[in-house]
């Protein structure tokens, strides 16, 4: 797979996880709202959700590890820093994802998971302008230092 498709297909899920995020957030806000409300079709949608950025982590760790250590001069020091800041905020999203299981208030439920996904989004935002970028993620081999004389 080339960069550039590598890049189209994380960037994709990205977008098909903010697409679940948005409608996890609007089940939350509405048994939030309508306390009776049944909180099944908030646990359908944080499990789609979960399921989504779980396939995401593995796929982008992955793709990446291939292609980062080329990618430019800073590419193995880009590499590096993913390794860390992904094993960090993929645990922390993991324990997160597990304590909002667990709560049953839907108010409680719901603010909780408008802090995971604004938490998340800002995380997705730096991968996409620090790795995901098509300046970092391209096709063609960038030459340091090059003489056109």
């Amino acid at each position: 797979m080339l960069p550039s498709e590598m890049r189209a297909f994380l960037l994709a899920q990205h977008v098909v996880i903010r697409q679940l995020a948005t409608r996890m957030l609007a089940a939350a806000a509405q048994a939030a709202h309508d306390p009776p409300s049944e909180l099944g079709e908030v646990r359908t949608a944080l499990a789609l959700f979960g399921d989504a950025i779980t396939t995401h982590n593995h796929d982008e760790q992955r793709l990446l590890e291939q292609v980062l250590p080329a990618a430019d001069a800073w590419g193995a020091v880009r590499c590096a820093s993913m390794d860390d800041h992904h094993r960090r905020e993929h645990a922390s999203l993991r324990r997160a994802l597990h304590g909002v299981v667990a709560l049953v208030d839907p108010s409680a439920l719901s603010a909780r998971l408008e802090a995971l996904v604004a938490e998340l989004f800002s995380h997705m935002e730096v991968e996409e302008r620090v790795l995901l970028h098509a300046n970092v993620l391209r096709d063609d081999t960038i030459a340091i230092d090059g003489f056109a004389g």
